[in-house]
């Protein structure tokens, strides 16, 4: 029986226009130290905007400024968790958590693991693992959404029932198939 319902963020519950910019390749290595706390977030935004060759605000408008909350999905949370427990599991670091905390307090509707903070990642079984210990919940009590593969595969071997996420509408039929129902 499912009891949760885990969502990652970028690309599900909020749009993600940075990773598609030509430039966050020239930062990339500094998003995967500060998306698991290996830097932190000061650290993130000075080394890069000396990348970029800008002030720090400017990199984060050029970024972030741009990420929307999905309404579609955002209404989905709200419905399915009068009925199940709802989880937060993404990859981040503090700047967009920041950013996306600021478009919609999602924490204020489950409960979250972010990479940057408890130091784990996706698709990292420790990182499924933290949710599913959060929630209270047993493995096989949950459904995980993502947009990407490289978490679905590995999670989905690993036991854990997946959604890949293309659209909200296809993402209810899709919880509909495995019984859950809150519409």
């Amino acid at each position: 029986m499912i009891k949760a319902i885990v969502f990652d963020l970028g690309g599900v519950i909020y749009t993600i226009g940075f990773a598609f910019h030509k430039e966050f390749t020239n930062i990339r290595e500094f998003w995967n130290k500060a998306k698991v706390g290996e830097i932190s977030n000061d650290e993130f935004l000075r080394l890069g905007s000396e990348k970029l060759g800008c002030d720090v605000n400017k990199f984060i408008n050029f970024f972030w400024d741009d990420n929307e909350v999905v309404p579609e999905m955002q209404e989905l949370v709200i419905k399915l968790g009068k009925e199940y427990k709802i989880g937060f599991l993404a990859n981040l670091a503090e700047e967009v958590y920041k950013s996306d905390k600021d478009l919609w307090d999602f924490e204020s509707y489950g409960t979250s693991v972010m990479s940057f903070r408890e130091k784990v990642k996706k698709p990292d079984t420790e990182a499924i693992d933290l949710i599913i210990k959060k929630l209270k919940v047993e493995k096989d009590e949950i459904i995980f959404i993502d947009d990407a593969m490289k978490s679905i595969v590995p999670y989905s071997e690993y036991g854990v029932k997946c959604i890949k996420f293309d659209n909200p509408e296809q993402t209810i039929e899709d919880l509909k198939k495995f019984g859950v129902e809150a519409w």
